[in-house]
């Protein structure tokens, strides 16, 4: 996975390369610069986050839990965790405060654990949930306005359950609210925050058809929609954001991307570029949080920077 942190007069591009480490170009007066290695020997699935300055969570093929941060034109490294003999976890890591949630592996599923940093130490990690991984990063996260996170993943009882938790400042974790259910399965989502509501994007798989479908939700778990915007048997990833008060929804599909604008009279769909590369997931974050976005799979930082806003 890889991502890109907006600013005002550039755009930073944090993205895993092939030989295991994590590496950042910046694009600025209209040109990439060189890739400048911020992590070598790390595990693929890694966290991005802006706390004061962008700071990546990884842990690292040894084991540790690294937090790299942005330091004037440099980035320092820390071990924050000794992970020495623990299982990898399968996904990015996020910091809330003073607590890192991640996963372990159970099963078919994964468990959804929190650890907290009390004084300098690191207490043992507590059990929030069991859960379904997506793909790509295994859950979503969203940060809210007012600084606090939503944290979305997907779960099985009888059918197969979309919801969030809300983390507040401290770390503190709220009940599980269900935003969608199916009897198929989600294979991808993405979600963006409009202040009032969050505007979700799901990939759902039939035992024949593919479903692209839409859902707004508020913080309480009431849900406006789950209508179906798109079929068919082949549709690979979703993206949404919000720009210029529109709401806008792609989707990936053979090469191809499409998107549907929500208007006046509900979402309107165009065909808008055939990439003909394969496709992969990134996320942008800017100061409205971490919007999904799609790019080509063989060139990971390259991307029509237009589409963002500052």
């Amino acid at each position: 996975m890889n991502y890109f942190i907006v600013h005002s007069d550039s755009l930073l591009c944090i993205y895993y390369g092939a030989d295991k480490s994590i590496y950042g170009r910046r694009y600025q007066n209209g040109k990439w610069s060189r890739a400048v290695c911020l992590i070598s020997d790390a595990r693929p699935k890694y966290s991005v986050i802006n706390d004061e300055k962008p700071c990546i969570i990884c842990q690292e093929t040894g084991g540790n839990i690294i937090l790299c941060r942005q330091a004037q034109d440099s980035w320092q490294n820390s071990v924050i965790l000794e992970g020495k003999g623990m299982s990898p976890p399968d996904m990015r890591m996020v910091k809330s405060g003073d607590s890192i949630i991640y996963t372990l592996p159970n099963g078919r599923e994964q468990t959804l654990v929190v650890q907290k940093q009390r004084d300098g130490r690191w207490e043992k990690s507590v059990m929030i949930d069991s859960f379904i991984p997506f793909y790509d990063c295994v859950y979503r996260t969203l940060k809210l306005s007012d600084g606090r996170l939503m944290l979305v993943y997907k779960k099985n009882n009888a059918k197969q359950l979309l919801g969030f938790r809300i983390i507040d400042k401290n770390g503190n974790i709220g009940d599980f609210k269900t935003v969608y259910t199916t009897g198929g399965r989600i294979s991808d989502c993405a979600l963006v925050n409009d202040g009032a509501f969050t505007h979700f994007a799901l990939a759902v798989r039939g035992s024949i058809l593919s479903r692209l479908v839409y859902v707004k939700a508020a913080e309480n778990g009431a849900q406006t929609g789950g209508s179906t915007l798109w079929e068919s048997n082949d549709i690979d990833m979703v993206s949404i954001r919000i720009k210029n008060n529109v709401l806008t929804v792609n989707h990936g599909a053979g090469g191809r991307v499409y998107t549907f604008v929500n208007g006046e009279k509900g979402f309107k769909g165009t065909d808008v570029k055939r990439m003909n590369t394969p496709l992969k997931k990134a996320y942008v974050i800017n100061c409205a949080g971490i919007n999904d976005i799609i790019v080509p799979k063989d060139r990971p930082y390259d991307v029509d920077i237009a589409v963002f806003e500052k």
